[in-house]
């Protein structure tokens, strides 16, 4: 009897194995936005008055792949394109296998690192809804692609970002402040390209980045076959906030405004010197599936504990905060100073920062105290640890 329970169960072990869904899970490198508030720059973009966070790289074959794995055995919707599995120069870079109920996809060899072409705007708002709904597999539906950050009605009649949304595409000012702007304060000015430099970047290889290098067309290909570049491949050659590729390799697609058509911006490997600059600007149709066309996210933040005023860093503005309010009950207290939430500020909240101290990005405006100033406040607290003791 106990043979048959243990066949029994290593039976039922194996079979749920073989139903289990086993795609890997998409890991996204991000990087923080800071400097909320920011001005925009003389085109009107770039202005973001919150914090978030961006895809340090462009979404590449393997991470797409993954997607498809997830949701387009029965590619209801389009999101693979057959173009993908060669195209235009070679440079597509996922295979379909099988047929409709039982596709599956691989990335090519040697290009799974490579950004992921021949997406559309609506192949973009999706693949941030599966992310944005855990990155569930199944079919084509509300609970994978249909909704999430954005809601689908049909094939292309789609929702603007909604409100509580994970991860979503970049809109238009998301894009253009970590692309360009130069970070550290609110009115800190912008790059004319997204190397850092005001300077036209050259196309060399990435072996010979010369930390002002993209991948684009300029009187010949920055590498010849394969054409694209690894994401991330000029090491050297990043934003302020420490984005790549945002000149080159692939244009990117940004959130539509209204009814028009929505932007895709920086650039690609096709494209001249002339379509670099932070003031050239490009729109295209919602469905165009082309071999320059790729993605890059966006999410908001994880909280930093202990960064009372919301401006990515940890710091003597959210101790202030808190000994502003010291003692004091909330409300009628400053809530902001009262991160345990237990109606009270005191050493509990004051434990939020001083635990966290120093994390994060420093605004170039914050504070620094004199030593003097540092002196006294140890003074002030050792004597409000006295009082509560």
């Amino acid at each position: 009897m106990r043979k048959t329970v243990a066949i029994f169960i290593l039976v039922f072990a194996f079979l749920l194995a073989s139903t289990t869904d086993l795609h890997a899970e998409v890991t996204i490198d991000w990087v923080t936005v800071v400097d909320s508030g920011n001005t925009p720059d003389d085109t009107g973009r770039g202005g973001v008055d919150y914090v978030y966070k961006i895809a340090k790289y462009e979404v590449t074959n393997s991470q797409y792949t993954e997607f498809l794995n997830s949701i387009a055995d029965t590619d209801t919707y389009g999101l693979y394109n057959t173009e993908m599995a060669s195209g235009y120069a070679g440079t597509g870079g996922i295979t379909r296998s099988g047929l409709s109920g039982s596709y599956t996809y691989s990335a090519r060899a040697g290009r799974e690192n490579m950004p992921v072409n021949y997406v559309s705007y609506y192949d973009s708002l999706r693949f941030t809804n599966w992310l944005n709904n855990g990155q569930t597999s199944g079919l084509q539906d509300s609970s994978t692609t249909e909704d999430g950050a954005y809601t689908f009605t049909g094939a292309t009649s789609v929702s603007g970002r909604k409100a509580g949304a994970k991860v979503f595409l970049t809109n238009e000012n998301e894009w253009h402040k970590a692309a360009f702007y130069k970070g550290g304060s609110t009115n800190a000015g912008y790059w004319t390209y997204a190397t850092q430099s005001n300077t036209l970047p050259n196309n060399n290889p990435p072996s010979a980045d010369t930390s002002n290098s993209a991948n684009y067309y300029n009187d010949g290909w920055a590498v010849g076959s394969p054409y694209l570049t690894d994401v991330g491949a000029y090491t050297l050659s990043d934003s302020a906030y420490g984005t790549f590729d945002q000149n080159g390799n692939m244009w990117e697609w940004n959130e539509r405004i209204g009814d028009q058509s929505p932007a895709h911006r920086g650039a690609s490997w096709v494209s001249q010197s002339g379509r670099l600059p932070r003031d050239y600007y490009s729109q295209s149709t919602p469905d165009n599936e082309i071999y320059s066309n790729g993605i890059r996210i966006a999410a908001v933040p994880e909280p930093l504990l202990g960064d009372l005023d919301g401006d990515g860093f940890v710091g003597i503005t959210d101790l202030n905060i808190v000994l502003g309010a010291w003692n004091q009950s909330v409300p009628p207290g400053n809530p902001l100073a009262d991160p345990s939430g237990d109606g009270f500020v005191g050493i509990e909240d004051l434990n939020f920062v001083l635990g966290n101290w120093n994390n994060g990005i420093p605004p170039s405006s914050s504070p620094v105290p004199e030593p003097g100033s540092l002196a006294l406040l140890v003074v002030g607290m050792v004597a409000m640890l006295r009082r509560v003791a």
